[in-house]
């Protein structure tokens, strides 16, 4: 649902911003969005695979987490039709740093399902899957800005 809503608030706004609306804008937006979640949780799988987590999350429960984005991603667009230019960088500041957080503290029950199982992860297993968490979240940053740009 919030990928819709991008593609219509960004042709909406590619619209509005001097240029003119081609239906090819639908179809470009769409792609590339398309392609940084596909990208986005084949890296997160990835990271799973070579830091050997083994958990129950399903690809289903990933996609979810990467849509979340979305939400700071419409809201900076939408301020960007009515606000000042500061103002909306501001926004996206907030919002991207804001999801970045958030997928830090989702993810944690990804990386660490069990409280208890931290117990057997030796201390350089478990440095390595905590920086694999704040990749992840400062990813968030890229990928918002390759999203509102």
């Amino acid at each position: 649902m919030a990928l819709v809503t991008y593609v219509l608030l960004k042709a909406i706004v590619s619209g509005t911003q001097g240029n003119k609306f081609h239906p090819e804008v639908l179809g470009v937006n769409a792609t590339s969005a398309f392609f940084l979640m596909v990208l986005e949780l084949a890296f997160i799988k990835m990271g799973c695979y070579l830091l050997n987590i083994t958990s129950d999350t399903n690809i289903l429960n990933l996609l979810a987490y990467s849509g979340y984005k979305f939400v700071g991603v419409i809201v900076t667009l939408a301020v960007s039709l009515i606000a000042p230019f500061w103002f909306v960088v501001s926004t996206f500041i907030y919002t991207a740093f804001a999801n970045g957080f958030f997928l830090l503290r989702s993810l944690r029950q990804v990386v660490f399902p069990d409280a208890s199982a931290t117990v057997g992860i030796q201390p350089r297993q478990k440095r390595k899957r905590i920086h694999f968490l704040f990749l992840v979240a400062a990813l968030q940053v890229v990928f918002m800005y390759l999203l509102v740009r």
